[in-house]
């Protein structure tokens, strides 16, 4: 499947940044792993903000929702809840009547 994985990439320090980069990355390498075809703006976008400042969040989450007409599901990283970006993800793909799952093993093979 076509998965697209959204969670938080913004936080208090740059660290905090780094992990939330990371943990999607983590998740993009098990969806490979249990065979889909994984889409994590985290990777494409990461440090944007140091590298294209000129570039808006407002544009970096259209970006986003533009891939996710490609998707055929959503995964939900931990900490979702506390990302603006995220639920406005989220709500699209509840939209577009996308499953949204909130765990790897939730997701069919």
């Amino acid at each position: 499947m076509r998965v697209y994985i959204a969670g938080p990439y913004r936080a208090s320090t740059p660290q905090g940044v780094s992990i939330n980069i990371v943990n999607a990355r983590y998740a993009m390498f098990d969806l490979i792993r249990a065979g889909h075809t994984p889409f994590c703006p985290h990777t494409m976008t990461g440090e944007g903000e140091i590298y294209a400042s000129d570039i808006t969040d407002d544009q970096w989450l259209e970006l986003g929702l533009n891939w996710l007409e490609s998707c055929e599901c959503v995964l939900l990283l931990l900490g979702w809840q506390n990302s603006a970006g995220t639920l406005a993800e989220k709500a699209k793909a509840e939209a577009m009547g996308l499953p949204i799952y909130y765990r790897l093993s939730e997701i069919p093979s």
